[in-house]
């Protein structure tokens, strides 16, 4: 099966699933593994050619995927996503402030021999 296949598949799913769908659940309906599904959700987010009437949100308060079908849904979706966002740059920003620390010491040590 192609990527527009299972994409598409998926897009039917989620059209005929009353509420939200688990990836757990999608797997089994789809006989994907959990990253596959994950991959695929991605596919068709990321995809506005073939795809640009269908987005997948999820939210941090409920389990479960689903077609975005109001302007509210997907606004409450980037609200998620640009606080995900400034959560990864922080730690981000820290793993290289660590990193700096552990090249300055390993340098020191190495001068130091």
């Amino acid at each position: 099966m192609t990527k527009d296949e299972r994409a598409y598949e998926m897009i039917h799913h989620l059209k005929h699933f009353n509420g939200r769908m688990t990836r757990s659940a999608m797997a089994n309906a789809m006989e994907m593994d959990d990253r596959s599904v994950r991959q695929t959700k991605q596919y068709i987010n990321s995809n506005d050619d073939l795809f640009e009437d269908y987005f997948i949100v999820s939210t941090s308060d409920e389990s479960g995927y689903k077609l975005a079908d109001s302007p509210e849904e997907l606004y409450r979706f980037v609200f998620e996503q640009q606080a995900k966002i400034r959560t990864m740059q922080i730690i981000n920003d820290k793993a290289m402030r660590t990193k700096e620390k552990l090249d300055e010491k390993r340098n020191q040590a190495q001068d130091s021999n």
